[in-house]
């Protein structure tokens, strides 16, 4: 109840910036969580965090040789992952190798990493709902800070998938990596959801 709470909350004071009242289900947490291989993987990224519900999903199949980084701008919702983490998932986070929240817009992700340094990139931003300049432009941040054969994981509600703009997203997500498939139908998610992978 108290995820439901805070992103009712953000909804109310930022529409467009929240991509749904209701945080991200379990199931499509978890979907997210498997199809971004990350236990094989080392450093991630999560953009648009929310209240860490894929957080949490991803915590279970990550051990001492992860580094996780999650980047949410709205500060609510980044001082109630502060609090939550610290508290609820303390031994989970405590046994990475880094572990931090990060109040930065994804449009500026890469300062904080090397070019071509991460494995794993994944989100949960509204991405039906951009514009395409932003779209364009997160997508040229997440493309420069990831390693070759590195994943980016996102999903879009079953609802958007005929909106212009998730169309245009896919496009350009076609024009700069290797490959972009559907790998999950969630249906027990409220919309159902889709979950992709693109590689780069």
């Amino acid at each position: 109840m108290m995820q439901i709470s805070h992103f009712i909350k953000a909804f109310i004071k930022n529409p467009i910036g929240v991509s749904t009242i209701f945080p991200a289900s379990h199931a499509l947490a978890e979907a997210m969580a498997l199809g971004s291989e990350i236990k094989t993987r080392h450093q991630v990224v999560e953009i648009g965090v929310g209240t860490g519900a894929l957080t949490a999903a991803m915590l279970k199949v990550m051990g001492p040789q992860h580094t996780y980084t999650g980047f949410e701008i709205d500060k609510s919702f980044y001082n109630y992952l502060q609090q939550t983490f610290i508290k609820d998932y303390h031994m989970q986070v405590t046994q990475l190798k880094s572990f931090e929240f990060r109040t930065e817009s994804a449009e500026l992700i890469s300062k904080y990493f090397e070019t071509a340094s991460v494995d794993v990139v994944v989100s949960s931003l509204p991405w039906s709902i951009f514009e395409a300049d932003v779209q364009n432009l997160i997508l040229n941040e997440i493309h420069q800070i990831m390693k070759p054969g590195g994943v980016f994981s996102f999903y879009n509600y079953m609802t958007s998938s005929q909106f212009k703009a998730f169309k245009n997203f896919k496009s350009e997500i076609e024009n700069r990596f290797t490959t972009l498939e559907p790998t999950a139908t969630v249906w027990a998610s409220f919309p159902p959801a889709t979950v992709w992978v693109a590689k780069k």
